[in-house]
């Protein structure tokens, strides 16, 4: 490639935006008039300006905008049959589902075979898809709670019917309780169905496409490309770059039909358990406990209906055990034929709980069934059993899931968690048949479950004091061994405890929508008629029927809620409001150029720290100053988000713990007088039902004006990764525009429409990605790679990353190590906020400049934010504690083929890497946007300026304004003269060879 050709390349800058969905328009910069669609439909497409011309001042020759937004907010058309907003409602409870996603990409995931059709999961993949099963089963219950005990049962006493219930369903009280069980039971599964398909409903427009996609970029390596630098070690791929990872990764048709069949298994098994034991009466009817052997006994000894419907519900158990097999296999190393297997036996046991299903409903509705026995005739009262256990039991197994979760980053022993967690699960389960030795079955469990911290705890000591430990044999030569974050799980979020974090916020989520569910249809039923009216005036009634009794483990959950609400409004008024009081001097970016010419640092802040950082602005501050340094303030509270997160699962984990005990609950009830617990009890269930009933209003209202999904922003964030956890999670927007990116790339690079053929000398990209387009982006650049082990190819030569505003390396490689971590990124892993200190990464400032923080425990070396590092991870190669890791300890098990820094240009020293193709734009004012390689001066970041360059009004720059800076333009302008000037001794000499004589 000679040097005319390359200052002669027409660069193409494609603009790709973030959580804020900005319209093309503001992309571009102009007019929503001035542009037009050149590629795509309604739900992603690229946009350029009308008259484009190409611009030699900044060497771009064309700019186009690709918008995605569309693609993570959009709902309710697909399913307008229905109501858009009976469809907005199902996108909340949706919502738990895409946490539990999240919860799954948490884990520390092995690399995958580059061969390989299947998939890997890894630790805990297998009992977290288990766990989405109890959140879907928790929904169950729940539905079962509203149509079959609050309706079926409560409302409908053989005389009376509750006040607001339409007068087409009094034909019910003709039946008798196990007849309206039946029918309205069919509520639950379809509940669950409507769920289902508004998930799917998103789905259908791209997922058909993923395998085309994998094969045209992620094809069948060559010997070339697989061929390892070091041989004697196994080279690992990002598992962005990998095919199992958008085409085998995800939940499939296997997990959503064990989920359905789990789904009516349990329904059944609900209905069976009413229907047997409360016509025996006596003890085998207390809603409180389990039943006894002895009931067992009474139960296939009463013969006829009462016995035919035993045996069905224990068929459903069975089919539940299956169910859980099934998940958990399911979950293993994946193959085309074994997948066939799995689906045809999931298939089978829909099937059987299906053909469960259809036997109760007609012993239930035959007239010679259970409702025209003597037996059953006499049964009108009593709550529904079976709803009152079952929910926390429910929720108990998904707490213990969690904490099993716990030993999964922090790779403590598996075997070891699993038997503490389930004995201790046993012992609170036991307390329900013994209550007399509860408090001692209650503080055994409570002392196992220590052990089992304490374990997770010394494991993480383990890894910091022995770094070579983290190196655990894998099995099988051909497999490669997992990725373990160079063992300094300070860089990993929550300390490799994300899973648990994840799983607890979705239990968390689960039972809040659950209990609005109950609580808030409970208000509805519950108000008694409005007695007479005359001359304006309304007379209360006199008589009035008995109150609706929800379940015992929704009102507790009502009261566990309200204290969890309480402390952590406790928690941010007391740590985070002080902070508000004191204006830090922040450490800030150097702008290039400068926005006041001859200095650095124009409204306040330092570009070097002292050794007392970070320490309080001047007192007397001009008005756009102080404006600014209010703004950095602000912004900084919301940096603490992980940590409050953290406080949120654990006092969640707490709460939960108290109420799975039934006599740990009662014990600390009891220590309350009557007259106070009954007033707690009754506010805290009055707050939800208001609050389910205020948000009902709210979607309502807001689906009757748009069909954007309500909580868009939510679904920006969670909607990244395949869906892996739960088969009924929200659809994965990166699997249509991953895709659609890297294809608009490889069609210009090529000048093909198809991308199909060979890359042009005088044609590049740059990528100007926005907040969460970044993530997008990098996909995108890993797709490329065409499964080349190697750099440099033609393809990466011609791209280069301009970021801004993004989380890469402070969210998604602390959250998500496995897939966006330091190893992939090529960059440092960055220490976790503070909730404390002034500024939330004050222990991050200070690793990058131990030559001012003395004796800090700094990582890194005397020079940027790189150090020394491990080549597989990137991360510093001093241990956790400070000291130096030999050259032995370095040493690590795996190499890493690529990162993405390394495919942009990027050398082996980061901090004087003048050649990498990516640049990152970051302000202290933005409370999303943070550096990609560290605060300290660096080839990658740059400062942009905080005031808004767009506005007519001064006003300060928050996330947005980054394009029309000067600071932008001059990033830009770099990236586009360092791809103009790719030296060509960066292809090997076949490569010229080859090139030379194709021309």
């Amino acid at each position: 490639m000679d040097d005319r050709a390359r200052r002669n390349t027409q660069v193409l800058e494609l603009r790709v935006h973030g959580i804020a969905n900005a319209p093309p328009a503001v992309m571009l910069e102009v007019d929503p008039t001035d542009v037009r669609r050149r590629i795509g439909d309604d739900l992603g497409s690229f946009w350029v300006r009308k008259n484009e011309e190409p611009d030699p001042k900044t060497g771009i020759a064309s700019t186009e905008a690709y918008s995605w937004g569309a693609l993570a907010r959009t709902g309710g058309t697909a399913l307008a049959l229905i109501g858009r907003a009976f469809v907005h409602i199902g996108w909340l409870f949706i919502l738990p589902f895409g946490i539990c996603n999240l919860a799954y990409w948490t884990r520390d995931i092995p690399g995958q075979k580059q061969d390989s059709e299947g998939w890997r999961g890894g630790d805990g993949a297998a009992l977290l898809r288990l766990f989405a099963l109890v959140l879907t089963l928790i929904y169950a219950a729940a539905f079962m709670t509203v149509a079959v005990d609050l309706v079926g049962v409560q409302c409908f006493d053989g005389k009376t019917v509750c006040a607001v219930l339409p007068s087409w369903l009094d034909g019910l009280n003709g039946l008798d309780r196990d007849g309206r069980a039946a029918l309205l039971s069919l509520v639950p599964v379809a509940a669950m169905l409507l769920i289902y398909l508004i998930a799917r409903s998103g789905r259908v427009h791209w997922e058909p496409n993923l395998n085309a996609f994998a094969e045209r970029f992620l094809g069948t390596p060559t010997e070339e490309s697989v061929a390892p630098r070091q041989p004697e070690k196994p080279v690992t791929r990002p598992l962005l770059a990998t095919r199992g990872f958008w085409t085998r990764a995800r939940a499939g048709a296997t997990s959503e039909r064990l989920h359905f069949a789990g789904t009516i298994a349990l329904v059944v098994f609900l209905l069976c358990w009413d229907g047997v034991f409360q016509p025996l009466g006596g003890s085998c009817a207390d809603p409180d406990r389990f039943v006894s052997l002895g009931c067992l006994g009474d139960a296939i000894a009463a013969g006829g209906s009462i016995a035919s419907t035993f045996w069905i519900g224990v068929a459903a158990m069975l089919i539940l055990a299956g169910v859980v097999i099934g998940i958990i296999s399911a979950s293993a190393s994946r193959s085309v034929n074994g997948d066939i297997a799995k689906r045809a036996i999931a298939a089978v046991l829909l099937a059987l709980a299906c053909a469960a299903y259809v036997a109760y409903l007609v012993i239930a509705l035959w007239p010679a069934g259970p409702a025209a026995s003597a037996e059953a005739s006499t049964v009108t009262g009593g709550p529904f059993l079976g709803l009152i256990v079952t929910p926390t039991t429910l929720l108990t197994v998904a707490l213990g899931l969690a904490f099993i979760g716990g030993a999964w980053g922090t790779h403590a022993s598996r075997v070891l968690s699993v038997t503490l967690v389930s004995l201790a699960g046993l012992a609170f389960a036991v307390t329900g048949w013994a209550p007399d030795f509860g408090w001692a079955l209650t503080l055994g469990g409570i002392l196992l479950l220590l052990i089992h911290f304490g374990s997770l705890v010394g494991a993480d000591v383990s890894r910091r004091r022995h770094p070579k430990a983290q190196h655990r044999t894998f099995r099988g030569e051909e497999q490669p061994p997992p990725r373990l974050f160079a063992g300094d799980l300070s860089v990993v979020g929550w300390r490799g405890f994300g899973a648990m974090v994840g799983m607890l916020a979705a239990l968390l989520v689960a039972m809040i929508i659950s209990s609005l569910l109950v609580l808030g249809v409970m208000g509805w039923l519950g108000p008694a008629p409005s007695g007479a009216v005359a001359g304006g005036r309304r007379t209360p009634a006199t008589e009035l029927l008995g109150p609706l009794v929800p379940p015992v483990a929704y009102g507790r959950f009502a009261v566990v809620l309200t204290v969890i609400v309480i402390v952590m409004g406790l928690l941010i008024a007391i740590v985070l409001l002080p902070k508000l009081a004191v204006m830090p001097k922040f450490t800030v970016p150097v702008l290039d150029p400068p926005e006041v010419p001859g200095t650095d640092t124009p409204y306040g802040g330092v570009v070097t720290p002292s050794a007392g950082y970070a320490e309080r602005e001047g007192s007397e501050q001009p008005g756009p100053v102080r404006r600014i340094l209010t703004v950095r303030r602000r912004s900084q509270l919301l940096h603490r988000g992980e940590i409050l997160l953290t406080w949120l699962a654990s006092l969640s984990a707490l709460g939960f713990l108290v109420f799975a005990s039934p006599w740990g609950y009662e014990a600390i009830a009891g220590w309350i007088p009557d007259e106070i617990r009954h007033g707690i009890r009754e506010a805290s269930i009055a707050v939800l039902v208001t609050v389910s009933l205020a948000a009902v209003a709210a979607v309502v209202a807001h689906a009757s004006t748009t069909t954007e999904r309500p909580l868009a922003l939510f679904w920006d964030i969670m909607c990244f990764f395949p869906r892996a956890g739960h088969p009924f999670g929200p659809p994965c927007y990166s699997e249509r525009t991953v895709p659609e990116l890297s294809g608009r790339i490889r069609a210009w690079l090529t000048d093909d429409a198809d991308g199909n053929g060979a890359v042009r000398d005088d044609r590049a990209v740059v990528i100007a990605a926005w907040s969460m387009g970044g993530p997008v982006a990098v996909s995108a650049i890993f797709a490329l790679t065409d499964n080349v082990a190697r750099e440099h190819t033609d393809t990466m030569r011609s791209i280069a990353l301009l970021t801004y505003g993004t989380q890469l390396r402070a969210f998604f490689s602390r959250f998500f190590p496995s897939v966006l971590g330091p190893d992939d990124l090529g960059i440092e892993g960055v220490l976790g906020p503070s909730l404390f200190l002034r500024d939330p990464w004050k222990r991050q400032v200070k690793r990058e400049w131990p030559d001012v923080f003395e004796g800090a425990g700094s990582d890194s070396s005397s020079r940027g934010t790189t150090g020394r590092t491990t080549a597989a991870t990137g991360v510093p190669a001093s241990s956790a504690d400070g000291k130096t890791a030999t050259a032995e300890e370095e040493e690590p098990e795996q190499v890493r083929a690529f990162t993405l820094r390394s495919l942009l240009g990027g050398g082996d020293r980061p901090a004087v890497d003048e050649h990498v193709r990516w640049a990152s734009l970051w302000r202290r004012t933005d409370p999303l946007g943070f550096p990609v390689q560290g605060y300290r001066a660096n080839p990658i970041d740059r400062g942009a300026v905080e005031r808004a360059a767009t506005t007519y009004l001064w006003q300060v720059a928050a996330h947005g304004d980054y394009p029309g800076t000067a600071q932008y333009a001059a990033a830009r302008k770099a990236l586009v003269d360092r791809l103009k000037a790719v030296p060509d001794l960066e292809r090997s000499e076949p490569e010229q060879a080859d090139r030379g004589a194709q021309r």
